[in-house]
């Protein structure tokens, strides 16, 4: 038996596939739901979110593999842990939980500066608290900046498909 969310799925994908308007779940009937879904903008937001994980994976992936000599490491493997925290998970959640009650164009610009700000930040305070002090900082930040326009990028494709699907 299949449980209600992935039953809701289904129904979404089947109603996508054939043009219909998707059916949502009340009590124990199904009805027809103006929106599509009856959490559309949840289903945007699990989009953004998906994407965000895949981005989390690959980017893990790369910081794990840029030294190759220490991998299968404890202290190495916890040091890149502490990394993708500090400039990923951390950044991507504020960004998100800053930017999800604002409106309009702000919405969008905030969505990029706060994970591209919050990113560095937490390169920052990596390099000040796990690198030795011979590392000038400014030579590091720049490598923050690829992964805080991604996220932010992420955060951006949840808002504009949420307010695509809010006007249908």
């Amino acid at each position: 038996m299949l449980s209600w969310h992935s039953n809701s799925l289904l129904m979404l994908v089947q109603t996508s596939l054939s043009g219909q308007k998707a059916l949502s779940k009340t009590g124990s009937d199904y009805k027809m739901h103006p929106k599509g879904c009856e959490k559309g903008t949840s289903t945007m937001r699990r989009l953004s979110h998906l994407l965000f994980l895949l981005f989390l994976i690959i980017y893990s992936v790369i910081k794990y593999r840029a030294v190759p000599e220490l991998a299968g490491n404890s202290t190495y493997m916890m040091s890149t842990g502490i990394l993708v925290t500090l400039t990923a998970i951390l950044p991507y959640g504020l960004a998100y939980i800053f930017t999800k009650n604002m409106r309009g164009t702000m919405q969008l610009v905030m969505a990029i500066v706060a994970a591209l700000l919050l990113c560095v930040i937490g390169l920052a305070i990596y390099f000040f608290v796990f690198i030795p002090a011979g590392v000038p900082i400014g030579n590091v930040l720049p490598r923050a900046v690829v992964p805080g326009l991604v996220m932010g990028a992420i955060l951006v494709i949840g808002v504009l498909t949420k307010r695509g699907r809010k006007s249908v």
